[in-house]
């Protein structure tokens, strides 16, 4: 088919406007314009199906030797001879093969080399490959196995598995790594890669950052019962605090980034529950919002509960869920009773019951509270008696708990 018919406006529409008086006759020339548009536009749809797939390839056949230039013919039927890593002010010829960079070019034009970047502005040479970063292509030229291995950054464990004889072989280098201790050994840059399952109750302690290096990890568990407390070195920390306890079953990965470490992985807690250990609290004021003082911890397991003043302390920023109850040991009927749940000294949420007869009653509040590092939480009890009141120090009617979720 030959080229497309080329689109010819017919009518000036500007001049038009002014001019013609006829009615119809913008409609008439505009029916004109769009049959000549249309001719255009067809003939392009039916000479680009005869070269472009529905996918938008080139169509299967278009290209035949009568459409290749006489430079691409002679490059196709050229013997490529490999001339090593191109230089400068060499005689290249047609299929001529060099490295640049790490990168490999076959020439298409005969010429005398000057700076390659310009002859390949010129089209004088041609990519045969993408490009690759310089460590693969160090990777590549490295002349033995040893130098790979240098090249990987593979320490003495992974030199040991990638000369390892047999897969059996393979599987004791790795069991070497699994250390199992009972008492505290420092962790040191030659630690890296190392499993340690520790199996009884201490510190563990580390050497600095700078010396375990960005990139550092060890993975550890506690494969024990009792706490296992992870003390980074002088006052570095560890997910921003200066130490972490590890409860029975708790482990994941120690990674350092040369200036802190980061546990990531199975991590309980904080968790807490407190009570009065069955003894009351007496002298409670009416319609004064007193705190329940604590002094029994059931489980505390980052001993982050301040017995001293009866609060909880978080340890770590952070979701946490609440649950605080108070009972009167001696109920006026009618009268009022709650539990609340305070946050730095301001009451956050409360639970209020009107009493009921004169037996023991208990109100329970429940909170889930957003609490920055050192916020402190502390429980609130207040009633409505007439008169001052009695906290029933029965655990099971007067407790506070809570646990980071």
């Amino acid at each position: 088919m030959t080229q497309p018919t080329a689109y010819t406006q017919i009518t000036d529409y500007s001049d038009e406007l002014v001019t013609s008086q006829v009615p119809g006759t913008h409609g008439a020339h505009l029916d004109q314009d769009f049959q000549a548009i249309k001719l255009t536009t067809d003939e392009i749809r039916t000479n680009l199906a005869l070269i472009q797939r529905d996918d938008g390839a080139l169509k299967n056949l278009v290209v035949t030797p009568d459409s290749l230039s006489a430079a691409t013919k002679a490059l196709i039927a050229s013997d490529w001879t490999p001339r090593g890593a191109w230089a400068t002010a060499i005689s290249y010829v047609i299929g001529d093969i060099v490295t640049e960079g790490v990168t490999t070019y076959v020439c298409a034009a005969p010429h005398t080399s000057g700076t390659f970047s310009v002859d390949l502005a010129a089209v004088k040479w041609i990519a045969l490959t993408l490009p690759v970063t310089s460590f693969i292509g160090t990777l590549f030229d490295d002349e033995d196995a040893a130098a790979a291995r240098a090249t990987l950054g593979a320490g003495a464990t992974g030199d040991a598995v990638f000369t390892a004889a047999d897969a059996a072989t393979v599987l004791a280098i790795i069991k070497a790594g699994v250390v199992s201790r009972s008492s505290n050994t420092i962790l040191g840059a030659s630690d890296i890669g190392k499993t340690v399952i520790a199996t009884s109750t201490f510190t563990q302690t580390f050497d600095t950052a700078a010396n375990l290096g960005d990139g550092w990890s060890v993975y550890y568990r506690n494969g024990g019962t009792g706490v296992i407390t992870l003390d980074p070195n002088a006052a570095e920390t560890i997910n921003l605090l200066s130490s972490i306890p590890l409860q029975p079953g708790d482990g994941g990965l120690i990674v350092c980034d040369g200036a802190a470490l980061q546990l990531v992985g199975k991590l309980t807690g904080p968790a807490f529950s407190v009570d009065r250990n069955g003894a009351n609290q007496t002298g409670v004021v009416d319609s004064v919002s007193t705190k329940v003082l604590h002094n029994h911890a059931s489980f505390d397991t980052h001993s982050a509960f301040d017995a001293v003043n009866s609060r909880f302390v978080a340890p770590a920023p952070g979701t946490y869920a609440f649950e605080a109850q108070a009972a009167i040991a001696a109920a006026v009927d009618q009268g009022l009773l709650n539990s609340a749940i305070w946050v730095n000294g301001v009451e956050a949420k409360k639970a209020e019951i009107h009493l009921s007869g004169t037996e023991v009653q208990s109100a329970v509040v429940v909170a889930r509270l957003q609490l920055a590092k050192d916020d402190y939480v502390e429980h609130y009890f207040r009633h409505g008696n007439g008169s001052d009141a009695t906290i029933h120090g029965l655990t099971s009617l007067t407790y506070f708990s809570g646990q980071k979720i």
